[in-house]
């Protein structure tokens, strides 16, 4: 949906049941910040299922929040059924 309005992004959202959201490789904060807002905002508001993966593990301080349970380390998206999903959402992406 590459230069999409966000009406059109929104409505791809809403109507998606499953989403998966990969961070990038390496991720630091602005990707787990970015990525885990979007998560419980999409759960708590359109009551979306979310799945946040990660390539890579946290290092230093970021591994101290509890949030980080959520999220599935070690995966890429090459390790995922992507049939599974409705939706990926790519955000704070430095590169696929």
């Amino acid at each position: 949906m590459e230069n999409s309005s966000s009406k059109d992004i929104l409505k791809k959202i809403k109507s998606a049941n499953k989403i998966l959201i990969p961070l990038h490789q390496g991720p630091d904060g602005d990707t787990l910040g970015c990525s885990m807002a979007v998560k419980y905002w999409l759960e708590r508001d359109f009551n979306k299922k979310i799945k946040v993966i990660s390539p890579d593990q946290l290092g230093g301080e970021l591994t101290s929040f509890d949030f980080i349970k959520e999220i599935e380390f070690g995966k890429g998206i090459r390790d995922l059924d992507l049939k599974e999903f409705d939706l990926i959402l790519f955000l704070n992406c430095l590169k696929i």
